[in-house]
């Protein structure tokens, strides 16, 4: 995999994030109780992928609330892109950064909302604390 594809990927699931899309909690990555062994390699469907995705960069939040961490997330993934397009060869990765740049609007925009109208955290499903 590429380092595009990868930034591509974050950068699908920080829209996700952003978005307030609902998700599974990250409880028992990389794999479920017995199952201590590596799966088959295959292709998931899209749907599948999307919901992998989602596990394991909630599992890599470690508990952070969701906005604080996404942030994070953009700016380490800004520095990577700046560190990967630094070298003579470095891949061009305008059209990611681009993305990136709507996303933190976007995040922005959400950290501004009353806390009442924030996004309902996938930890918290009782209540619309505003800790997302």
């Amino acid at each position: 995999m590429n380092t595009a594809t990868l930034i591509r990927e974050l950068v699908v699931t920080l829209c996700l994030v952003v978005a307030g899309v609902p998700m599974a909690s990250a409880d028992n990555l990389p794999l479920p109780p017995g199952q201590e062994k590596t799966p088959e390699t295959r292709t998931p469907s899209a749907d599948e992928a999307a919901r992998v995705l989602q596990r394991d960069w909630l599992f890599q939040a470690t508990g952070e609330p969701l906005l604080e961490r996404a942030g994070k997330e953009m700016v380490w993934t800004q520095a990577l892109a700046a560190r990967l397009s630094r070298g003579r060869q470095g891949p061009d990765l305008s059209a990611e950064l681009q993305a990136l740049t709507v996303l933190e609007k976007r995040l922005a925009e959400l950290r501004v909302r009353p806390a009442h109208l924030r996004p309902v955290g996938p930890r918290d499903t009782r209540s619309n604390s505003g800790s997302y």
